[in-house]
């Protein structure tokens, strides 16, 4: 794998480690991830200048991720409210792979191989079972009042957004020469559709 590549998935994954533990650690999330947006939208503004503007034919998908992405942090914050970072996550994020997996078979006709659907089988029940069992903090007032959260019920609710987002994202397709264009994933990769 190229070097940039793993480069992009390391920052990736460290600034999305970061904004959870950010959230995490903050009793007014909406106020904390409306923030890292904002951040978030200032350090793109160099990027999204200096490169051309992505094909008219990916506006539809860019408009459609970015609505579905709305919905994602809706469902998000309200979670959030009633239930510990780190039971809601795993929860709703986990599950979000076997989503796109059966969107992707039911509406592009994408087959996955055994072996491909035993991976996904497994990552969903890893990531998702990190919400089990103890260590977390309570839930916060709906716990203490109806004696349950309502946090299992969001994440779950919070699936949905996270696979249409993820599914409304183009395709990325490596090829050669490298494209300098906002419509790639990566150096050296194409999006299409």
């Amino acid at each position: 794998m190229p070097t940039e590549i793993v480069a992009i998935v390391l920052v990736a994954a460290l600034a999305h480690a970061s904004w959870n533990a950010l959230i995490k650690s903050d009793d007014d999330r909406l106020v904390t991830l409306g923030a890292i947006n904002a951040v978030r939208f200032l350090l793109c503004i160099p990027i999204v200048l200096a490169l051309p503007l992505p094909d008219r034919a990916s506006w539809p998908y860019l408009a459609a991720s970015s609505i579905l992405h709305v919905g994602y942090y809706i469902f998000l914050i309200s979670a959030y409210r009633f239930g510990d970072l780190s039971k809601v996550y795993p929860l709703a994020r986990g599950l979000s792979p076997l989503i796109v997996a059966a969107g992707a078979y039911a509406f592009a006709g994408e087959r996955l191989s055994p072996m491909a659907l035993v991976g996904v089988a497994v990552a969903c029940t890893g990531i998702a079972s990190l919400s089990l069992g103890g260590g977390a903090t309570p839930a916060r007032s709906a716990r203490v009042h109806t004696g349950h959260s309502p946090a299992p019920e969001m994440a779950r609710h919070k699936r949905a957004p996270i696979a249409a987002a993820s599914s409304s994202r183009p395709a990325p397709r490596c090829s050669s020469p490298r494209t300098r264009s906002p419509t790639r994933w990566a150096p050296g990769c194409r999006v299409t559709r």
